[in-house]
């Protein structure tokens, strides 16, 4: 337990959706123009991978759900 407590302390913090939601508003237009949610998935990760944040897939997903849903 005091191993994952460790490890836990190390690795950088993961972003909220709220937070990610934030992130992709300069590219909001381009995650809702996209054909589809693959399309806009792609456009986000780009992005946030460019501004070097720490995210993963899953709620980064979530995130542009809501984005494009209004």
């Amino acid at each position: 337990k005091r191993e994952v407590e460790i490890l836990e302390a190390l690795l950088p913090k993961m972003l909220s959706e709220a937070e990610i939601v934030g992130q992709l508003d300069s590219v909001k237009d381009a995650i809702c123009a996209a054909n589809n949610d693959g399309q806009a998935m792609g456009v986000a990760m780009k992005h946030l991978k460019s501004q070097g944040s720490p995210v993963d897939g899953k709620t980064v997903s979530a995130a542009v759900r809501a984005i494009r849903q209004g």
